[in-house]
């Protein structure tokens, strides 16, 4: 009968399964099962890694959240039934992947700032959806009047009749002029002006149809002017975030 030449096997697997591996590797027709000492074991088959865990766990998300990017922005074309790439052990192992690394965070950089430039655009079109009624008023929104006479910014229900409304400040001989700059389903949008010295009596007079002022706070320069310095900015944000696409692209 010939002897059959053994070879011998390192298994390395988890405590709780080691039950179920002893029953697969006895089926396989393994035998003379035996814990090693961790000094017999060869050296080429344990790894020494001094890479911190936690950078590893790092790295993967940085590089598990840059091909996401790059499959919504950038995804790249494959065949229907492609066979998967083989990996050898040591292009997990004796790679470097530092370039990977790098270019996985370059990635994520510019969806961070894609994502702060569309936020900073919505801001700069509410602003702008808040000044387009007051394009017909071509004074500056800063502008408050004099020391004779006061001008505000207001805004009424559309439902308010403004011919009523002038009738009555007719009627009333109150020192006030109302201007309409537009109107929409639910607001007409006022520039009014009046003598500081009959405040209470204007007021009074405009609470009955609903009038209220509207702050402008911060803004100089005429709505139309300012209108047109943000949709600059708008252009420039556009023009920020087409630079990030194509560096992710890249």
């Amino acid at each position: 009968m010939a002897i059959v030449r053994m070879k011998q096997l390192y298994v390395v697997g988890n405590q709780e399964v080691k039950d179920e591996l002893l029953r697969a590797l006895t089926k396989l027709g393994c035998v003379e099962f035996e814990i090693p000492d961790i000094s017999q074991i060869k050296s080429n088959l344990l790894r020494n890694d001094t890479y911190d865990i936690s950078e590893a766990a790092d790295a993967r998300s940085e590089i598990a959240k840059a091909i996401n990017i790059l499959s919504i922005h950038a995804p790249s074309k494959k065949k229907m039934f492609s066979q998967k790439t083989e990996l050898e052990e040591k292009a997990l192992f004796e790679r470097d992947f530092t370039d990977i690394i790098n270019t996985a965070t370059r990635i994520n950089f510019y969806e961070d700032e894609i994502h702060m430039i569309a936020a900073e655009k919505q801001r700069i079109e509410g602003v702008i959806a808040s000044l387009e009624p007051w394009t017909n008023v071509d004074v500056p929104l800063d502008f408050k009047g004099s020391r004779e006479y006061s001008a505000e910014f207001a805004s009424c229900p559309s439902t308010v009749s403004l011919d009523k409304m002038k009738d009555d400040i007719n009627n009333n001989e109150l020192p006030l002029e109302v201007f309409e700059s537009s109107s929409d389903r639910e607001q007409r949008y006022l520039f009014i002006i009046y003598y500081r010295k009959s405040f209470y009596d204007v007021w009074e007079f405009l609470k009955r149809y609903n009038v209220l002022r509207v702050s402008l706070k911060g803004q100089s320069g005429t709505s139309k002017e300012n209108i047109e310095s943000l949709r600059k900015e708008l252009a420039a944000l556009d023009s920020k975030a087409d630079s990030c696409m194509d560096g992710i692209a890249s």
